[in-house]
């Protein structure tokens, strides 16, 4: 499988080019599960794991050890994990037997201390914590449709940034805190857009036809990764690869480019070095997926975490 390559380049100002390299490992149908090559990396990874009757919330460190759950909340599906700064908590969201619609939680890193800090009637989601803490972006469908809000990090003061009638959805913060970057359907086709965490300064990102997706700001504010199922012909279906953005939307690279896998749901590791995700098969007789890490220049893919079933939507601790 040939990829494209990211490079990063020295300078006054930070830039990319693209060119070609081979992956060093070769994925297949029987080995998505199989840890092909070894990483060393820090941090710890969240991510939802499908892997019985219930899902569950596990934390495995950024080497792809010490995988573990730390949820058992029966007939819930906790999803969108979101770490806090500090690494000490964890936002996301899921249903409660005695709720009606999926809302937003914080709970501390071993699974303990469960809180609950939104109420809303038709239900909140894909909590993402702000840099300094204090905030909480998520999406709430108050209006019969998702809009982007932020709130204090305890769910008070929740404020309205978005006001469309299409679907804005899986806010991700600029490290600096000052801009958020979202998917939205606005203009007919998912695409992905950056605003100024006010909600003013709406600025489009993608303009290529298919559908461009969860968007995660690196660290080091260069990069944005998303997936992307553009490619297919006619706007027909195509799994969504893993693409790497310039911050103002410029310069994608396909860091994946294959039409056998699903590879979405991307993270970024502190160091802005290399990227969690979601490599999943498609057979409709036996669906899976697993957690890899990826170089950003599109080298070295890893098998990371994940064992039957499914296993998706990571976020890396700083």
């Amino acid at each position: 499988m040939r990829i494209r390559m990211l490079l990063l380049l020295a300078g006054i100002s930070a830039a990319t080019a693209i060119t070609q390299a081979s992956v060093n490992q070769t994925v297949n149908q029987e080995n998505i599960y199989l840890p092909l090559v070894s990483t060393s990396s820090t941090g710890r990874i969240a991510y939802v794991n499908d892997g019985t009757a219930d899902w569950s919330i596990h934390v495995v460190d950024g080497d792809g050890t010490g995988d573990h759950a730390i949820t058992d909340f029966p007939l819930t599906m906790p999803d969108n994990p979101s770490w806090s700064p500090d690494g000490t908590r964890l936002a996301f969201d899921m249903f409660e037997q005695d709720v009606s619609s999926r809302q937003i939680y914080v709970m501390q890193d071993d699974g303990s201390n469960v809180q609950r800090i939104t109420n809303d009637p038709v239900g909140a989601s894909d909590p993402a914590w702000s840099p300094d803490g204090s905030r909480i972006a998520f999406v709430a469908h108050r209006d019969g449709n998702g809009e982007i809000y932020v709130m204090d990090a305890d769910g008070s003061n929740p404020v309205r940034l978005t006001n469309h009638p299409s679907l804005d959805a899986e806010p991700a913060w600029s490290p600096d805190g000052s801009r958020i970057v979202f998917s939205s359907r606005r203009d007919l086709d998912t695409e992905i857009y950056v605003m100024s965490a006010n909600g003013s300064n709406l600025t489009r990102l993608t303009t290529v036809e298919g559908v461009d997706s969860n968007p995660a700001w690196s660290p080091n504010g260069l990069w944005i990764a998303f997936c992307s199922q553009r490619g297919g012909p006619g706007g027909s279906f195509v799994p969504p690869d893993l693409y790497v953005m310039n911050s103002d939307g410029s310069g994608a690279v396909n860091l994946t480019n294959t039409d056998e896998y699903i590879n979405c749901w991307p993270t970024w590791s502190a160091d802005s070095a290399r990227i969690a995700f979601t490599l999943g098969r498609i057979l409709p007789t036996a669906p899976s997926s697993a957690i890899y890490t990826i170089g950003v220049n599109g080298t070295g893919t890893a098998y990371l975490a994940g064992s039957f079933r499914y296993n998706f939507r990571s976020d890396w601790s700083r």
